[in-house]
């Protein structure tokens, strides 16, 4: 994905924040909408389309964001700091949970950059240059790359942050081969840190996101429940 279309995917995924996320007029709480375009997979590192790049942000998060100015914010790492022309240093957020109630660490930074290397990762092309993720202790995680890299913290706000132990638990430590056919768990299931939880999704159909009642962040608006449902007919998605 070129550099255009990636801020075009940001731009849609802050109109749909701004959406979910500003008050509205009403007081309900479902917001209900609808689209061209189909999830096909809730798996990070095979989620490049931009309809599961929308969705996928509010479930997984990065080390870094961005803001309404496409300049980068702090999200999952609170600081980072260049120790030496290779090596980057994150100070990561702490009292942070998973969707399971599981707490993030540094295990799922390292876990998660290895995870996106992986020859079946859809992804793989944002590690370039990225040598190794090494955990320092809980909070703090050392990133290591093959020379000065500039470029180190747009490449991560494009890796999003899985679980280590429910990838384990779930037999998804490496993407399934999305190319030939193949799903696993992780492709119909989802457990990130963002603002929203994945209730229900029917490949190719209806996907219900619900609000992470423990997400360390500050909600804004009213919005608890998204439901969305793709109709590829423009008269039929208008009526």
């Amino acid at each position: 994905m070129n550099l255009a279309s990636r801020a075009a995917c940001h731009l849609l995924m802050l109109a749909l924040a701004a959406w979910m996320f500003t008050p509205a007029q009403l007081e309900a709480k479902t917001l209900r909408w609808s689209g061209a375009g189909e999830l096909v997979s809730c798996d990070p590192a095979i989620g490049t389309d931009t309809a599961a790049l929308v969705f996928l942000s509010h479930i997984y998060e990065r080390l870094v964001t961005r803001d309404r100015e496409f300049a980068l914010q702090p999200s999952l790492a609170l600081s980072w700091e260049l120790r030496s022309p290779t090596t980057m240093r994150f100070i990561l957020r702490p009292d942070v949970k998973f969707h399971d109630g599981t707490a993030f660490t540094a295990d799922d930074i390292v876990f998660s950059i290895a995870r996106a290397r992986e020859p079946t990762s859809l992804i793989k092309s944002n590690t370039v240059g990225i040598l190794s993720a090494t955990r320092i202790d809980e909070l703090t995680v050392d990133m290591e790359t093959d020379g000065p890299l500039p470029t180190l913290l747009n490449q991560l706000y494009l890796i999003p942050i899985m679980s280590r132990v429910w990838a384990t638990k779930h037999g998804v430590t490496g993407p399934a081969n999305y190319v030939a056919g193949k799903e696993n768990y992780a492709t119909r299931h989802a457990n990130g840190t963002g603002p929203f939880q994945l209730k229900s999704f029917e490949s190719g159909g209806t996907v219900v996101l619900s609000a992470h009642a423990t997400w360390w962040g500050k909600r804004e608006g009213n919005v608890t429940e998204g439901i969305y449902t793709p109709i590829r007919s423009n008269a039929t998605r208008v009526a």
